[in-house]
């Protein structure tokens, strides 16, 4: 990316993908709302207050840093995993298979980047519940 190219040595660039309590799926979700969730877009998100962590932990490094979570997977199975930590009924779930509508803007079906740390979608979706439920922030 060019404004990588163009910053110098003595940066650190952070590529993410995070969700809070004002992501969509966990939004509604926690209000014991039905969502629809596409089964064929995939991602790897962290939570906000583990990417705060790590932003922490690393603010003395320079070059590209990666944060995500360890796994490849579709919004429909992040918000099963939500439903499980949470206990949610998996029925608020709708499986949606995303398909390119005209005058939409059009979706990657993968957002999925190989992170330089290792997290765990469920880890990272309880130490979420910990932080959200007692409020630490």
């Amino acid at each position: 990316y060019v404004s990588e190219q163009i910053l110098n040595h003595n940066t650190l660039i952070i590529r993410t993908n995070f969700y809070d309590e004002q992501t969509y799926i966990v939004k509604e979700l926690r209000k014991n709302n039905t969502i629809d969730s596409y089964t064929n877009i995939f991602f790897n998100p962290i939570s906000i207050n583990r990417l705060v962590t790590e932003i922490i932990t690393n603010k003395n490094k320079t070059g590209l840093l990666n944060i995500f979570t360890s796994k490849k997977i579709s919004y429909f199975k992040f918000a099963s995993e939500f439903c499980h930590v949470f206990e949610r009924n998996k029925q608020l779930i709708k499986k949606t298979i995303y398909e390119y509508k005209e005058n939409y803007t059009p979706r990657p079906l993968s957002s999925y980047v190989k992170p330089d740390i290792t997290v765990h979608i469920e880890d990272d979706l309880n130490e979420f519940k910990k932080y959200i439920e007692h409020d630490y922030r």
